[in-house]
């Protein structure tokens, strides 16, 4: 039935490949192809210095450590620097940390059970996104000089800047004594959710990247999607994207690819895409195609992709048994309690030892 269904909508298959070695050979392209046509080119990685500008050592009644912290970078002749705060479990050897892109400042937020996920032994690193570079048209501030020429139909958007920050911050976090290298997660929702899905195929370093709730050009697959389309949000937020993405507003076929290509990226690594029963904007029977259409990745490896029935998900349905972790959660666009508690779930299944 699935298969049906992506015919039915056109959806390109992946790149061919017959082995892990050709499929990697593959992975430059098809970066470069979404970079050209959607997010535009990423900024080459540079190295950063830091600064514990702020430490609590008895946070959430001592149970974690917290530190306010500058990330700083040159890049091109000019100095850039944004600040992350981090919370460390303590009384753990390691600590596998989730990078989460975050709308808001506040350690407690609506968005983030910092309390429990502390006390599941996981880190916390939050990259406020409009502290890396604001959500509008203004590329003069934060790091969106870095965008170069916005004339530039491959220029990148704030999406790259603000997956560019998330790497840098995995730069600083490897620096920390405390820190899981084999377990970094990446996490975002909504359009940061495409920002995490976007970080988590640059940077292989994410062996658990988390799109919860992305939707239009995240974790959906563009052809036949109900909802927001490429129209809509090159219209409303232009600045998002490289400005040729815009060239495929109403003309979804012509891209040389969908979205499953982006999660694809993210192979051999574990992928989790989470979606909302009401949230139709985003469109949770696509991102669910999306995982399915992406799963031949996996499969190339020797390893299961999205392990589901042949039907799209039903409600409080979840499927974890893959490299891809999906579930479909009641209720609205949000990033729930419930959201965070199946991704910790799935991470302490499939935890790299």
């Amino acid at each position: 039935m699935l298969k049906k269904l992506l015919t039915s909508r056109s959806v390109p298959p992946l790149p061919h490949a017959v082995s892990p070695a050709e499929w990697e050979t593959l992975r430059p392209e098809m970066l470069k192809s979404l970079q050209d046509n959607v997010y535009g080119r990423m900024p080459a990685a540079v190295p950063v210095t830091s600064n514990i500008t702020e430490r609590d050592p008895a946070f959430l009644a001592n149970r974690a450590i917290y530190d306010k912290v500058t990330i700083s970078f040159a890049y091109a002749g000019r100095d850039y620097s944004f600040p992350v705060q981090i919370i460390q479990p303590k009384f753990r050897r390691k600590v596998p940390y989730f990078i989460t892109l975050s709308f808001r400042s506040s350690v407690f937020d609506r968005y983030l059970p910092a309390e429990e996920i502390v006390s599941r032994g996981f880190g916390i690193a939050i990259v406020q996104y409009t502290s890396v570079a604001g959500d509008d048209n203004d590329f003069e501030s934060g790091l969106g000089p870095m965008a170069d020429d916005r004339t530039a139909p491959d220029a990148p958007g704030k999406i790259a800047l603000w997956a560019y920050a998330a790497s840098r911050t995995a730069d600083y976090l490897l620096t920390r004594p405390e820190c899981d290298a084999k377990n970094l997660i990446v996490i975002g929702h909504s359009r940061l959710g495409k920002t995490a899905l976007v970080c988590g195929a640059h940077d292989e370093r994410f062996a658990f990247v988390i799109s919860n709730d992305s939707g239009c050009s995240g974790a959906a697959i563009t052809r036949g999607k109900y909802g927001e389309d490429i129209a809509f949000i090159t219209k409303t937020f232009p600045y998002w994207f490289a400005p040729r993405y815009a060239e495929y507003a109403d003309r979804e076929n012509a891209l040389p690819f969908d979205q499953h290509w982006l999660l694809a990226l993210t192979a051999p690594r574990h992928l989790l895409v989470g979606s909302a029963v009401e949230d139709t904007w985003a469109d949770p029977a696509s991102e669910f195609l999306s995982c399915r259409a992406a799963s031949p990745a996996w499969e190339l490896y020797g390893l299961p992709g999205l392990r589901s029935f042949d039907r799209l998900a039903v409600p409080g349905e979840k499927y974890h048994e893959g490299y891809i972790g999906y579930h479909l959660r009641p209720g609205a666009h949000f990033m729930a309690r419930t959201d965070w508690c199946r991704y910790m779930d799935y991470i302490a299944a499939h935890r790299n030892k």
